[in-house]
Parts: structure tokens; C-alpha cells; sequence
């Protein structure tokens, strides 16, 4: 009975925690629901023909749920002709009423609105005000904005210090170009933490950001080459080229073509299309996307060495496609002379095998190796030590 009796009880007790935990999902689900109708309304407003005079009798009895935000989609709808005219002064105004209700994004546009002059006189002090109080409220963009601001002096006094501490704050919430800026301040007195930061932008798909990454791995090729890091195991002039790609061509810059470079994958639906991206690139074509002469941060010797790897690959490119292999030697030849020192390897490969429709000369080859091994590459110094016992 006892047993009997400690069951019960253990039964009852877990039969009112079952309770309690369904009545508070029950609860939870009622205020789900309560946010999803609250959220249907209010896209209802917005949709239904963005009848302008509803929602001004809506906001007017502030019957209308998340009023700041639906006032600041009106200025959007006014501002980019969202079923409705476009009417540059009617966003305006739309966008300061939600701004007084201090909704970042309403903030942020208002800056805009005035440093661009849309829909009232550009001021580029009141600008600056409004970038700053949307900034100070959370806005990853307006902390960039307002960075911008401090560093430039539009509307205010210059104050670069500021202006680094703000950019640091939007590239941490993931603003591209501000983290582009960080890195290259950072970049002289801590190269690695430069790195991360190019990266980060360069992933967003930022040119500039994707180029300086080609440069930093080009010379990270050098060093690998210098210490006898042997060509097969070195993947730097492969993610310098990969980055090219993400730098001319960012809609193009998958990891798919960057896979295919770096390990010779067969897939000919991606070696189908690399040869025009590497025809585009050393011309200097690039689509939507950055070029050697846009980014002024670049120095000479980064787009020496960018310009190094775009040869270079252009000529791995010829040899692997066969599609004009005479190119292959005469691209690898323009590399070595620009610096990339990995050509040397690749044209005593040339030259031992026939690659590139030359004749096969293993002199050449032993020349080419024999320059190579002395850099330290541990590729060339076998190649060299086979070619030497075979003669």
C-alpha cells in the first residue's frame, strides 16, 4: 500500500508539472500568435495598394502596431516609388516623424536625406548630427556613415582617432567597408589582424578588400618558395589568384571556381568559363567589381605582385585547357620578370616536358630548375637531381 500510496503521489506530482509546462506553452503560443497578427496587420497597411491616407488615419489613432517602423517603409515606399510616386519630400518627412519615435533606421536615412539633399537643402552638419544619434543608437551603417564623417570632416571637425574607434565598431557589426578601412590602418603595425579584417570584407564579396588578400598571399608565395616549401604543397598562389577572381569578378568569386584552381578539379563546367575570367582579368576588364586602378590603397609593389599572379595563372590556364598553349610559356616568362619567382618552376616543367608547344629542351629545363632550387624549392632541386641522372 505504501508503494501504491508513493505512486499516487509521484503520479499527481508529475501530472501538475505536465500541466504547468502546457499551460505555459499554451501561453508562449498565444503570444506568438498575438506578434503574427500584430505583424499581418501591419504588412496588410503596407500592401494593400500602400493606400497612404489608411495609414495616416491608422498612425493618427495610433491604432497601427510598430508605428516607427511603418512610417519609416513609407519614407522607403515615397523615396523609391514603392506602389506609390515617387516623392522625395514626402519621404523625407516620413522619415523624420518615425525619427522622432529614435528608430535607428529612420536616423540613418535622415543623414542621408541630408548629405545627399533628397527631399530637403543638404546640410552636411545636420547630416552629420543624424548619422551620429544613429550611430550612438546601434546602426552598423550609421556607425560607418558617422566614421566617415569624423574622418573627413563633412559637418564637423576632423577627428581621425574617433573615427577609427566608430569604424572598428561597424566593422565588427559586419559593415564591409569598415572593415576594409581597419585593416589598412591596422595593416603596418599588425599585418595579421590586418589580415582577418581584409578577409572578413573580402567575403562579403568588397573588392578592394579581395585584392589587397591576392597581394598578402602572393608575398606569403615568395616566402613559402624561399623556404623551400616545395610548389605541389603551397596552395598561397592559388588563393592570391582566388582572390583576383573575388576582386574583378565578385559575382564569379564562388568556392567552386576557387576549388577548381587550387586542386585542378576536372569539372568542366567551371574550367569552361575560367579562361574568360583570366582574358578579362589581365586585360583589367573587371565586371562590377574592383580593379588595379580603383584601389588607391594598393601600393606598387601589391599590384606588382597581383599582376605577377594574373600572368602566371593565365599561363597554368593555356596549359591546363590546351585552348592556346603557346601563351603558356611566354605568361609564365612575364611572371618571373614581374617577381613571382613560382614561374621559374613552371617553366622548367615546360621546357622538360613539352608543355606550351615548345620543344623540349631539358638545358632550359635544368636552367630554369637550377635558378629555382637556389631559392629553396625543394620541387626544382628533384626535378633537377632526376634530370642530372638521366643525362
Amino acid at each position: 500500500m505504501a508503494d501504491l500510496s508513493s505512486a499516487k503521489d509521484e503520479f499527481h506530482s508529475r501530472g501538475k508539472y505536465v500541466s504547468q509546462t502546457l499551460h505555459q506553452l499554451a501561453d508562449t503560443f498565444q503570444k506568438l500568435l498575438e506578434r503574427v497578427q500584430s505583424r499581418e496587420q501591419e504588412i496588410a497597411y503596407h500592401h494593400s495598394g500602400w493606400n497612404e491616407r489608411a495609414i495616416q488615419k491608422a498612425i493618427a489613432a495610433d491604432n497601427l502596431p510598430g508605428t516607427a517602423m511603418a512610417r519609416y517603409e513609407l519614407g522607403e515606399s515615397c523615396e523609391h516609388g514603392l506602389g506609390t510616386d515617387a516623392d522625395p519630400v514626402a519621404a523625407f518627412q516620413w522619415y523624420e516623424k518615425s525619427a522622432t519615435l529614435r528608430l535607428p533606421q529612420a536616423m540613418c536615412a535622415m543623414g542621408r536625406c541630408y548629405e545627399q539633399g533628397i527631399g530637403v537643402a543638404a546640410d552636411a552638419g545636420q547630416a552629420a548630427e543624424w548619422y551620429r544619434k544613429a550611430a550612438e543608437a546601434g546602426h552598423a551603417q550609421a556607425q560607418h556613415e558617422w566614421a566617415r564623417c569624423l574622418d573627413a570632416g563633412n559637418g564637423i571637425d576632423v577627428d581621425a582617432t574617433h573615427a577609427l574607434e566608430w569604424h572598428q565598431r561597424a566593422a565588427e557589426c559586419g559593415v564591409a567597408i569598415s572593415q576594409y578601412i581597419l585593416a589598412c590602418h591596422l595593416q603596418p603595425a599588425d599585418p595579421e589582424a590586418a589580415h582577418r579584417w581584409y578577409l572578413a570584407a573580402a567575403e562579403q564579396g568588397y573588392g578592394p578588400a579581395a585584392l589587397k588578400l591576392a597581394a598578402y598571399y602572393a608575398a606569403h608565395s615568395l616566402d613559402d618558395l624561399h623556404h623551400g616549401l616545395p610548389l605541389d604543397d603551397s596552395y598561397n598562389v592559388n588563393l592570391a589568384w582566388y582572390c583576383c577572381i573575388r576582386g574583378f569578378f565578385p559575382e564569379k568569386g564562388d568556392v567552386k571556381i576557387g576549388l577548381a584552381v587550387s586542386l585542378d578539379l576536372p569539372e568542366d563546367s567551371v574550367w569552361s568559363e575560367t579562361p574568360e575570367l583570366f582574358r578579362n582579368a589581365v586585360a583589367g576588364t573587371p565586371s562590377d567589381g574592383a580593379s588595379l586602378d580603383t584601389v588607391s590603397d594598393l601600393t606598387p609593389q601589391e599590384r606588382g605582385l597581383i599582376e605577377a599572379v594574373l600572368r602566371y595563372h593565365d599561363g597554368y590556364c593555356h596549359m591546363k585547357r590546351r585552348d592556346d598553349p603557346t601563351q603558356t610559356v611566354a605568361c609564365y616568362k612575364n611572371a618571373v620578370r614581374m617577381g613571382l619567382q613560382y614561374g621559374l618552376v613552371a617553366l622548367g616543367e615546360c621546357y622538360e616536358r613539352g608543355y606550351g608547344n615548345v620543344p623540349i629542351d631539358r638545358d632550359k629545363a635544368r636552367e630554369y630548375y637550377t635558378q629555382a632550387a637556389a631559392l629553396g624549392s625543394s620541387t626544382a632541386a628533384s626535378r633537377l637531381k632526376y634530370l642530372n641522372w638521366r643525362s
